[in-house]
């Protein structure tokens, strides 16, 4: 699957593409929101949104959205682009296969992982996480995991 995805990151150093990180993010809850409240009536309908059964409270998502350092946001290698800007997002949230937002804790020298979501691509976005954090000058990568995941993350080298 991660040959068939290109992924972008951007922090607050590169402001349009951060901005644009930021709104794609914010419309995929949108949209997710919108399909939770309409799920019950579409009976045998699969959720189309990320992080599997886990629907993205979109209030909530905007509070870290607001305060992020930097995204990281993974797509299909083949995309379209329309016409106009806000219709290109719409487009890029309904296509997003995964994104990962971040947020710096500079006393601590720490990139914290706020949210990160991309079924089947831990790995690749993991990946992209630790080049990002290099980058900006991070000593160590904060994140809180479901109890059915800490696994995965201790494959990676983390520790408790």
């Amino acid at each position: 699957m991660s040959s068939a995805v290109h992924i972008w990151s951007a922090d607050s150093s590169d402001r349009v593409n951060f901005q644009l990180g930021k709104k794609i993010i914010g419309e995929h809850a949108q949209r997710a929101t919108v399909w939770d409240r309409r799920k019950n009536k579409k009976k045998g309908s699969k959720d189309p949104f990320l992080c599997g059964s886990e629907s993205i409270e979109s209030t909530w998502l905007s509070r870290i959205l607001r305060y992020a350092t930097a995204v990281i946001v993974a797509e299909p290698t083949k995309t379209t682009r329309s016409k106009q800007a806000k219709d290109d997002i719409v487009q890029r949230a309904t296509r997003m296969v995964g994104f990962v937002v971040l947020k710096a804790k500079k006393k601590e020298n720490v990139l914290k992982i706020e949210l990160i979501c991309g079924p089947g691509l831990g790995r690749v976005l993991m990946n992209h996480v630790e080049k990002m954090a290099k980058r900006l000058g991070y000593d160590k990568i904060q994140l809180a995991a479901m109890s059915n995941v800490i696994s995965f993350y201790r494959s990676l080298g983390y520790v408790n």
